[in-house]
């Protein structure tokens, strides 16, 4: 459905990272990939509170897949193993494959799992002090808890609500705006990728965008996804 993915492994995003030419990685899983397919739902609208804006959330985010920037730093990542997950259920593995071969553009696509794999193989760390060695100023954009992660990197902290950072894209933005050129590590769900999708144009020559996901929670006191209860002690040295 998206081609062979692009998997040169982390030290090619550690070197990136190091090197001072930025790029800008987005990241979709199987929930971003529901609320960007318009013949598909997404089961926690409600909950997320994107009820109110469910028909102009789904443009916004599916924008970001059928317009992605063809610009070769633009990163776009896709989590294959989600794909995978789409094939127990037909009918919705049907219609997100006939929107993606119709809607989205061809595009080398990442592999979305790069972050995940560092964690569970303990190069964690590497990562970090990548990103601590990159020339540019860092800037820490998430839920409270990765305040933590902002002391460790000596980054300015930008607090975004645990639940809720759809809300918060303006204040996303503004913050890119304001502290650009730096290194962003970003965590705010599927306000991420819109966010970095519509300021590549204005920044993404200049600075590094990141959707890390939620793979800082657990070394900021949080395991918020099943597969960080397999990771044993999650400390960053």
């Amino acid at each position: 459905m998206f081609g062979p993915l692009f998997e040169p492994g982390l030290k090619f995003y550690l070197e990136a990272i190091k090197s001072g030419n930025p790029f800008s990685f987005v990241r979709y899983g199987d929930g971003d990939l529901l609320i960007a397919c318009p013949t598909l739902k997404y089961r926690h609208f409600q909950r997320e509170r994107f009820d109110f804006h469910r028909a102009l959330t789904k443009r916004m985010m599916a924008k970001t897949m059928t317009r992605v920037h063809k610009k070769p730093r633009y990163w776009p990542a896709i989590q294959m193993q989600h794909i995978f997950e789409f094939k127990r259920y037909p009918w919705q593995f049907r219609r997100l494959r006939r929107w993606v071969r119709s809607e989205v553009p061809r595009k080398v696509w990442h592999d979305a799992s790069v972050w995940r794999q560092a964690s569970e193989t303990g190069k964690i760390d590497r990562l970090a002090n990548a990103i601590e060695r990159c020339p540019l100023s860092k800037v820490v954009m998430g839920p409270p808890y990765h305040k933590a992660l902002a002391k460790k990197l000596g980054a300015i902290f930008i607090p975004l609500k645990r639940r809720g950072a759809w809300q918060q894209r303006g204040k996303m933005a503004d913050a890119i705006r304001k502290h650009s050129p730096a290194l962003f590590s970003i965590c705010a769900g599927p306000a991420a990728k819109v966010v970095i999708h519509a300021l590549w144009n204005e920044v993404g020559q200049e600075s590094y965008m990141i959707d890390f996901g939620a793979v800082w929670d657990p070394y900021c006191g949080v395991r918020s996804r099943g597969y960080h209860w397999g990771l044993g002690k999650c400390t960053l040295s």
